[in-house]
């Protein structure tokens, strides 16, 4: 199935002033193949490569970043040394030329332990223990197991207003106005088939939303016509807007679901730089890439 051709421009109005963003994502790329698999101790080391950038204004970003590699702006790679075992899940990288955005596809690192114990199993991680009414919710374990292992996971008690992955083990959702409350004793399991191993309960404890805020963003784009292989695009079925406050982790999420809108307006936004990017949705959920980072200030 071909995906979303990118043609999208972003525009944020900011009282009188106007100021675009324009990107076409097709334009730059990054790729590679990430290791899929290091052992502890050992140096763990990938490099992306990007084509028909801007190189003198190209920087990087990561979304789950592990945190035994540092944030090479630069170079957007990923070194280091782990010193424990693990399972890093969903990362990307994305590049920035000041008019262009890519990202990587989510990609997996299982970090290996020594041979010794030699088949354990274990499941770890501290899930966030509060939502709020209108922000995205994530939250994705940490696994140790044996080399090769196949891994399959499972949920009891998952809060309704989230998604649950069986193949990685991450909840995630954005809680509504009738989600306010706590939901308790979430069981996430993983199991290997030969050995299974279960999260410490949890309980999500979901809050209204702040009080609105002064400030608000609008937010402009052009209405995609064809798919990557240049055929029409016949299946277009709306859009969705990341945004938060820092550019390497745009936290805060909403659905736009026609497929004829080509502008919304987000308000609630407490003071500070807030960053916007836009991508399309086909009817088989399918998104295009994000668009290039628009920014507003808030007083």
């Amino acid at each position: 199935m071909p995906s979303l051709k990118y043609a999208m421009a972003s525009l944020i109005t900011a009282l009188l002033s106007m100021t675009y963003f324009s990107a076409n994502a097709a334009e730059m790329t990054i790729s590679g193949t990430p290791p899929a698999r290091v052992t502890v101790g050992q140096q763990y080391s990938f490099q992306p490569v990007v084509e028909n950038a801007n190189r003198s204004q190209l920087s990087f970003s990561y979304v789950n970043r592990p945190a035994w590699s540092p944030d090479y702006r630069k170079c957007g790679c990923l070194i280091g040394v782990p010193n424990e075992p693990g399972v890093y899940a969903n990362i990307r990288i994305q590049a920035w030329d000041g008019q262009h955005f890519a990202q990587t596809p989510p990609f997996t690192i299982t970090v290996q332990g020594t041979k010794t114990p030699a088949e354990t199993l274990k499941i770890s991680g501290s899930p966030p223990p509060t939502a709020v009414v209108g922000e995205f919710y994530s939250f994705a374990p940490t696994v140790v197991a044996p080399a090769g292992a196949v891994l399959t996971y499972a949920i009891a008690n998952r809060p309704n207003w989230t998604q649950f992955s069986a193949a990685t083990g991450s909840l995630s959702g954005v809680p509504a106005a009738s989600s306010v409350g706590t939901d308790a004793g979430i069981l996430i399991k993983v199991s290997d088939g030969a050995m299974s191993a279960t999260l410490p309960q949890f309980n999500i404890a979901v809050a209204p939303a702040a009080a609105p805020a002064a400030g608000s963003a609008t937010l402009r784009w052009s209405k995609p016509t064809q798919n990557t292989d240049g055929s029409r695009l016949t299946n277009l079925a709306g859009y969705v807007i990341r945004y938060g406050t820092s550019a390497a982790a745009l936290n805060k999420q909403i659905s736009i679901g026609s497929p004829d809108s080509t502008d919304a307006e987000i308000s609630n936004l407490a003071a500070g730089n807030w960053y916007f990017e836009v991508a399309a949705v086909n009817t088989a959920n399918v998104e295009s890439q994000f668009s290039a980072l628009a920014s507003k200030a808030i007083p």
